[in-house]
């Protein structure tokens, strides 16, 4: 198995290619851990292959190892719709499927915009997607105006992220 790196801006995109070897497994844990753990991440299965079920439990160890330590979570594209179902079931962190490469780029672009807005919010005082301003007087709650809630979807990220 190989894996072709390329970079959106802070976003790694990982492009794994080839047949997925049991004695491979552990190798691939060590590499993905030192590489892969820190950043922004979207894994790539498009060119990935499987012979049966050899190499898949464990293969699915390391993507929930990745999920597990990586801060901002990972994503994941083109895997069969049977790998999605294995994911499902066997990973335990905050593993996110998406259509394409260009919506996974869009969310963590868009993760970005909100992690910014919340630190913003909570550095002067008011609590992130809540009603309530907090003002000097810690004693004292003034009822803010709701704020206008829009839904997201994919193409409606570019939008948001300008505003």
């Amino acid at each position: 198995m190989q894996a072709k790196l390329s970079w959106f801006g802070d976003i790694l995109h990982v492009e794994l290619i080839g047949l997925v070897q049991f004695l491979e497994i552990d190798s691939f844990r060590q590499k993905a851990m030192r590489h892969f753990s820190q950043n922004k991440l979207i894994l790539d299965g498009a060119k990935l292959q499987f012979v049966g079920s050899t190499g898949v439990n464990e293969f699915t160890d390391v993507i929930t190892e990745l999920t597990l330590k990586n801060p901002w979570g990972v994503g994941a594209l083109n895997f069969s719709s049977e790998f999605q179902k294995v994911f499902q079931v066997k990973i335990k962190g905050p593993l996110r499927l998406f259509p394409d490469k260009h919506v996974a780029i869009r969310f963590f672009e868009f993760q970005d915009k909100v992690l910014e807005t919340q630190r913003a919010r909570e550095a002067q005082g008011v609590a992130f997607g809540g009603r309530d301003k907090i003002l000097s007087d810690p004693l004292k709650v003034e009822n803010a105006e709701p704020e206008e809630v829009a839904s997201v979807t994919p193409d409606s990220v570019p939008d948001l992220i300008k505003s």
